[in-house]
């Protein structure tokens, strides 16, 4: 699979490989890959030993490392896969602790849960020149910037300027000057 971590609506494409080329026949059906996130359909790799499958991501679909759900997960649906000389495909796909599984020959993490800040607001914020605010996610969130962030009450809401830094996307400190008086 294409590693990587993944939000719901984004398509994750999964490599099965075969021992040799083969092709498939969709004219009764699209074959399938069962996995954690949920049936992944065929889209590539016809006539060669690397096919493509791809699995759109859900809502609350939260996975650390997706693996296929067992090991007759890669299902015809109605479809065919054979060899040149039409031999079937073995299906039969390695267990799910195998080194050639899925969950352990990629890294693809799904997360659909939003990430949850703590606020953490200046304690005394009357009569300041500058107000520090920190916000503090529960993971890693990039594209803030300080119009993100709205300041309440009559000292945040008369502040002529902000800032916003970060050193790793997860803590933002907010800077917010000339607040004049208020609470």
């Amino acid at each position: 699979g294409t590693d990587g971590s993944y939000k719901q609506g984004a398509a994750v494409n999964i490599t099965v490989e075969f021992s040799e080329a083969v092709t498939v026949v969709t004219t009764g059906g699209t074959p399938y890959l069962t996995t954690g996130a949920g049936n992944a359909s065929y889209v590539s790799g016809s006539g060669t030993a690397n096919w493509v499958f791809r699995v759109t991501v859900g809502p609350s679909t939260n996975i650390a490392d997706l693996n296929y759900n067992t090991t007759l997960s890669l299902t015809l649906n109605g479809g065919t896969i054979k060899d040149v000389y039409r031999n079937s495909a073995t299906l039969t796909l390695p267990a799910l602790d195998a080194a050639e599984s899925l969950g352990n020959q990629s890294n693809i993490r799904i997360d659909t849960t939003a990430p949850s800040p703590v606020y953490t607001l200046p304690t005394t914020p009357t009569n300041a020149s500058a107000l520090m605010y920190t916000v503090t996610y529960s993971e890693v969130v990039t594209g803030l910037s300080s119009s993100s962030f709205t300041l309440g009450g009559t000292a945040g809401s008369s502040c002529t300027s902000k800032n916003l830094l970060t050193d790793d996307s997860i803590v933002y400190y907010l800077y917010a000057y000339n607040c004049g008086e208020g609470t």
